[in-house]
């Protein structure tokens, strides 16, 4: 069982699921949402992290209702797409900042750098069209040092830039799990329960799945592991994050 399935038997549907009203569909999300953040750990970083999550799932089924009562039912545009799975991204990056930092003091310090409050670095080539722009007082705290202007990068930032590209096309153009199993058939089962006066039929849903790897994706995972375990040994002071949990 994953911890998404837990939270949603569990939590959310004793709770009341969305078998209720708006508001306390959505007071049932934020309730989950905030305690999935807690089982994480007891501190305001995931209480933020979890009530964050619940708030974008709120926004979301306002939009599907608001959609639904203008009749929307346009097929997306490209355009459309990539905004909404920009948009979908940033927001969960700026949650994920709550998840990883420290305190709340610095995941505010880490939004606040990206967001260019501390400053915004460009590529030098761009200098002559921005000339004007960075010197009012409004942009003053533009420089034009390069994409990655710290001494770490001066030397790798091809591969930094690059491995952020393919990190970036593994995020947006390959399957997710949901997307791998969703072409898997469901079968239902009709089983009979033996009760003390009667019979009772029921149904249950099964998923009947089995995942049978080709030779060139068992060869690619094999070798994503054994990069992993070379990465690890290679950061032997680096902690588990888990392990503060």
């Amino acid at each position: 069982m994953t911890l998404s399935t837990f939270l949603r038997d569990y939590l959310y549907i004793p709770l009341g699921g969305s078998r209720c009203s708006n508001i306390r569909r959505h007071t049932n999300l934020m309730i989950t949402m905030i305690l999935g953040g807690l089982w994480h750990g007891a501190g305001w970083t995931f209480i933020i992290w979890g009530a964050l999550h619940g708030a974008f799932l709120i926004i979301n089924h306002l939009w599907r209702q608001f959609k639904s009562r203008l009749n929307i039912q346009a097929r997306p545009s490209l355009a459309s797409i990539i905004c909404s799975q920009g948009l979908t991204f940033l927001a969960v990056v700026v949650a994920w900042v709550f998840f990883r930092a420290d305190n709340v003091s610095t995941a505010l310090s880490m939004l606040s750098s990206m967001a260019g409050f501390n400053g915004v670095s460009l590529p030098n080539t761009l200098e002559p069209l921005l000339l004007d722009i960075a010197n009012t007082t409004y942009f003053e705290n533009i420089v034009f040092e390069g994409i990655f202007p710290n001494n770490i990068f001066l030397q790798s930032n091809v591969v930094v830039i690059s491995t952020i590209l393919i990190g970036l096309m593994i995020v947006f153009f390959f399957p997710n799990t949901h997307e791998i199993m969703r072409n898997y058939k469901i079968c239902w089962e009709d089983l009979i329960e033996k009760n003390e006066n009667s019979y009772i039929e029921t149904s249950r849903l099964q998923y009947k799945v089995v995942w049978m790897p080709s030779i060139k994706i068992a060869l690619l995972i094999g070798s994503l592991f054994f990069c992993v375990l070379l990465l690890m040994s290679n950061n032997q002071n680096s902690e588990f994050l888990y392990y503060q949990f």
